[in-house]
């Protein structure tokens, strides 16, 4: 493990040799960057952004970010709160009344940021060209029929997190934006994150890097109705889909930005600062330390009430997982399966 310095030359060295050793690997190119409290101790790179063209990897060359996203469009749900325009147990439909049909209207903002919504999925028939239509979207979304019952279990929602929380930013923001728009005059300006954008403006096409990929050739595993539905083939989150400028250049927003580390880095270290970056704060920071803190589902065991433990617990061949119980207490308790290392749902 390398460990940050505050010494930003003794980072450089050391990051340099990690990435060498990733291109002798086989990564093609890579950014990497880092910040200890305000100030930036890593901003290295390598590679190149193309295999056609043999072009180098520099500071400010783009990247796809993909669930990267999802961290943008979840401040601006958080921005939304601290301004008193929604609240975390708002039904989705207060905002969005067509949300409602087909039985939704109990799904709440804190199932869709938790995944638990029980509408992981993409509209049947979606193609690239109309993921890249809001509208569109949002229209299919309005349709959707529930595979669970909000809030009784997780369901990634790999694409479509994104549009159902854009759409109640969009309905909730005064001045009506554009989703994009709205990241980028709110968010992205607030902490110079000049390279982040939810919708690439074609004058940046120039600076993206070309994507790569052998996903498409591993087969699918543990995959389930539900993870099917959410991530369909025509839409895959690989190259084929998101080396195309329509895509680039779309509001896709869970996992279409597109940034350059030491830009998207800042959104992390505002977070890890507890709101607050070069003196701008964005967020309050008790609602910022509340984010690592599981949803209080009392008396039963939840999705969102998993947390970290390192090295699973004294008991090394156990998970373990949090409980609220009726006494307003954490407890452990032991999962029926073996530990494997670290864990992380939430």
């Amino acid at each position: 493990m390398i460990r940050a310095s505050s010494d930003r030359a003794v980072n450089g060295a050391r990051i340099a040799l990690a990435l060498r050793r990733a291109l002798e690997l086989g990564e093609r190119g890579v950014q990497v960057a880092a910040y200890l409290g305000d100030q930036m101790v890593i901003d290295e790179f390598a590679g190149v952004t193309d295999n056609a063209t043999g072009s180098m990897v520099a500071g400010d060359t783009l990247f796809p970010a993909f669930s990267v996203t999802k961290v943008a469009t979840a401040i601006a749900i958080h921005l939304q709160v601290k301004r008193g325009l929604i609240s975390y147990d708002d039904p989705i439909a207060k905002h969005w009344p067509e949300f409602a049909n087909r039985d939704k209207g109990r799904i709440t903002v804190a199932h869709v940021l938790a995944h638990q919504s029980g509408i992981p999925q993409m509209p049947a028939g979606v193609t690239p060209e109309l993921m890249c239509e809001w509208d569109w979207i949002i229209g299919q979304i309005e349709d959707f029929a529930p595979f669970f019952e909000a809030g009784t279990k997780n369901a990634y929602q790999s694409l479509i997190h994104g549009w159902i929380l854009g759409e109640v930013v969009r309905r909730t923001d005064p001045r009506g934006r554009d989703f994009g728009d709205f990241v980028r005059q709110e968010i992205c300006v607030p902490l110079k994150m000049d390279d982040f954008w939810i919708g690439l403006p074609a004058r940046e096409i120039p600076r993206v890097a070309v994507l790569t990929s052998e996903l498409s050739n591993l087969p699918a595993v543990n995959q389930t109705e539900e993870s099917r539905a959410a991530k369909p083939a025509a839409v895959v989150l690989d190259a084929p889909v998101h080396n195309r400028h329509d895509v680039w250049q779309a509001c896709l927003p869970a996992t279409g930005a597109i940034m350059s580390a030491r830009s998207g880095v800042r959104l992390f270290a505002m977070l890890a600062n507890g709101g607050v970056l070069d003196a701008v704060r964005l967020l309050p920071e008790k609602m910022v330390r509340s984010f690592t803190t599981p949803p209080s589902a009392r008396g039963r065991y939840g999705p969102g009430d998993v947390r970290r433990k390192s090295g699973c617990s004294t008991r090394r061949d156990r998970r373990y997982v949090a409980r609220w119980d009726d006494s307003g207490r954490w407890t452990w308790r032991p999962l029926p399966h073996r530990c494997r290392g670290n864990f992380w749902v939430r």
